[in-house]
């Protein structure tokens, strides 16, 4: 059972640190916008210009690595959810498809509720 508990938080780490590093490395392909006169091609172009993506892209590494070990996973979370927050509020208000989003939030849910003591701190 332990294990199962543990699957949420691999499968974050593993998604993350492959987008997260395919930002750098360029292993797959980067699809451009449909249409590129969109809100959401837009915000993704002021996010890839300023800097800022490449920010968020670190924090996703550095998240994902500390998701892998079971020590460091509550660490790993709180950066990691903010993160599943607003790629979730993107694609909901501004793309408009909020159902590609929905696993990176159930998986969130999910590794936090199996590693809910961890957080009773905060939450007490």
């Amino acid at each position: 059972m332990n294990i199962v508990k543990q699957i949420p938080a691999y499968l974050l780490a593993v998604a993350f640190l492959v987008f997260g590093l395919n930002f750098f490395l360029h292993f797959f392909p980067i699809p451009s916008p449909e249409n590129p006169d969109s809100d959401s091609a837009k915000y993704m172009a002021l996010m890839m210009n300023s800097g800022y993506m490449k920010f968020v892209k670190v924090l996703e590494v550095i998240g994902a690595v500390l998701l892998f070990i079971p020590r460091t996973r509550a660490i790993g979370l709180c950066i990691i959810v903010p993160i599943v927050v607003n790629i979730f509020a993107f694609h909901a208000f501004i793309d408009g498809k909020a159902t590609d989003a929905i696993i990176w939030v159930v998986l969130s849910v999910l590794a936090i509720y199996f590693d809910k003591d961890k957080f009773s701190g905060m939450l007490a």
